[in-house]
């Protein structure tokens, strides 16, 4: 899954590591055949997962620039591509 993401964005096998970790937070958010359709995150804590924050791997993104490294009319904001998600 990793590697089908990195292929399809274009991507450096630099970003391996990205995608796999992004790879096993989508499929711990998916419902799987071994707990009857149940995503595995809710099997385990019993609370529903909420995806509405997923995005597309290798897509643009825009990330905030801090106030105090900008000055007045620079862009408050940078472009950079999507390669994960948080912990």
């Amino acid at each position: 899954m990793a590697g089908c993401m990195l292929h399809e964005k274009k991507l450096s096998n630099n970003y391996w590591a990205n995608g796999v970790s992004t790879s096993m937070y989508i499929l711990n958010k998916s419902p799987t055949i071994a707990l009857q359709y149940i995503v595995p995150q809710e099997a385990w804590n019993g609370n529903k997962v909420n995806v509405s924050h997923f995005r597309i791997f290798g897509s643009i993104a825009f990330s905030h620039v801090l106030e105090k490294l900008r000055k007045k009319l620079d862009d408050r904001s940078g472009k950079c591509i999507f390669v994960g998600y948080s912990e």
